[in-house]
């Protein structure tokens, strides 16, 4: 890329370094501010554009009143880096990742479509358990995840986390930190 189109090597170096800036930062804290998170996905998703020249589209819908809550560094993340691996790396045309995010009553939902199919092969499976997992630990059976093909040959993955826990909100867990 650095011999074809400086330009663009430019921004994909600096997209990776920001990538790689904000994991380290974020993982030092078991919350951080959604925004937060959604920079990361930005980073992460300028590089893919870049990897897939054209072939890879993406689509917001971020309800601006969950930008503040806090989310675990890096969880939402996977659902998006499984929307490019699963769907948009395995088709020749490409595709498009929508990814959303709205309230409802106590309740941050995170979205991520794409199109493609579920598999059954042992390896989207792996990923899904590791999420859940995550998911049930910290939030134990508060939070839910959950993968379904649509009729349309779209595949949604989504999360559910509460916006309590008990009678902590996230807004005190976020103070938690790691070091």
């Amino acid at each position: 890329l650095i011999h074809e189109d400086q330009e663009k090597a430019l921004h994909a170096v600096n997209s990776l370094a920001e990538l790689l800036r904000s994991a380290l930062r974020v993982s030092r804290h078991d919350f951080i501010p959604f925004k937060e998170e959604l920079a990361i996905i930005n980073a992460y998703l300028d590089l893919q554009k870049i990897r897939f020249e054209g072939r890879l589209e993406v689509g917001f819908s971020i309800a601006p009143e969950t930008r503040h809550i806090p989310v675990p560094p890096m969880l939402f993340h996977q659902l998006v880096e499984n929307a490019v691996k699963h769907g948009v790396e395995k088709s020749t045309r490409g595709g498009r990742i929508e990814i959303t995010s709205r309230l409802d009553r106590e309740f941050l939902e995170l979205q991520v479509t794409n199109d493609g199919t579920i598999h059954s092969d042992g390896e989207a499976h792996d990923g899904i358990g590791i999420i859940r997992q995550q998911l049930q630990v910290l939030f134990g059976n508060a939070a839910t995840f959950d993968i379904r093909t649509t009729q349309d040959h779209r595949v949604i993955a989504g999360m559910t986390i509460p916006l309590t826990n008990g009678n902590d909100s996230l807004e005190r867990w976020s103070g938690n930190s790691r070091g």
